[in-house]
């Protein structure tokens, strides 16, 4: 294994409904603060925009949430208007319906038809899914497009918008890329990865799985990987891992195409 020590956590949700689990189970933020950190804001089953955080929160209204009062908490991300992408292990059901709300604080709505797992280049299935809703979501509603860089090492040291579960998101840096072996479910995957100890300003934790990590390119949020997994090392430093999505594009593309559609690519801006 790549680290023989190491404890593996998968970041499924517990057993428990979500709509039981304290916020403070979502992403760990160092420094954390509401008015900063919650991209959304949840009152009964009212969910709005939080007018506070930055960049714009309507600048993210391509990150839906099920319409259901025990998963509203865990995220998909729209790469198309019929198409999202998620945790392989932790994906929405069909027909579950997905929220998204547009920058004005409009709701819209999807229905999930299918979800498959996305594979690589030896055509084993990875921890990256990509779901197919029943029709398209109305164009109020903004997928977004991939980071295409020439290569990792262009990404490597970047300043990442990480979210977790509930909305809650934060700033971290892109330290390194890895697949990881002897993993079952987990080694097909290329990752990035960010670390969280004695440095570092958050942290995956339980129900994180499928969230997206954006990076902001010309002040605007291209997706660039969603949460896997995470393993302890030595020195109790976790190390947070994404399904690193440039690494999947024609993959993507090919399984898209059949509705007209494909991931779209914006270089360095």
């Amino acid at each position: 294994m790549a680290f023989p020590s190491r404890s593996r956590i998968i970041l499924m949700a517990a057993m428990l409904s979500l709509a039981l689990i304290p916020t403070s189970g979502a992403l760990l933020i160092r420094n954390f603060k509401p008015r900063v950190n919650d991209w959304i804001v949840r009152t009964g089953d009212r969910v709005s925009l939080n007018p506070t955080f930055k960049p714009s929160a309507g600048r993210f209204s391509g990150v839906g949430f099920p319409d259901h009062p025990a998963e509203w908490e865990r995220h998909v991300t729209l790469v198309s208007p019929r198409h999202f992408v998620c945790a392989t292990h932790h994906p929405p059901e069909v027909g579950w319906r997905i929220q998204f709300i547009a920058a004005d604080g409009s709701p819209y709505f999807g229905v999930v038809a299918s979800a498959t797992s996305v594979l690589n280049a030896a055509g084993q299935p990875t921890d990256l899914m990509l779901g197919t809703f029943a029709k398209e979501i109305d164009s109020a509603i903004e997928p977004f497009p991939v980071l295409a860089l020439a290569n990792e090492a262009r990404y490597r040291g970047r300043s990442v918008i990480v979210f977790g579960q509930a909305g809650q998101a934060d700033k971290a840096h892109l330290q390194g890329f890895t697949t990881l072996e002897n993993d079952p479910g987990f080694d097909t995957t290329r990752f990035a990865w960010f670390d969280f100890g004695k440095r570092g300003t958050c942290n995956y934790e339980s129900g994180d799985s499928g969230c997206p990590v954006f990076i902001l390119s010309g002040g605007k949020p291209a997706l660039i990987g969603t949460a896997s997994g995470q393993d302890l090392l030595q020195d109790n430093t976790s190390r947070n891992y994404c399904s690193f999505l440039p690494a999947y594009l024609s993959s993507l593309d090919a399984m898209m195409a059949p509705t007209g559609y494909r991931v779209r690519r914006i270089p360095e801006r």
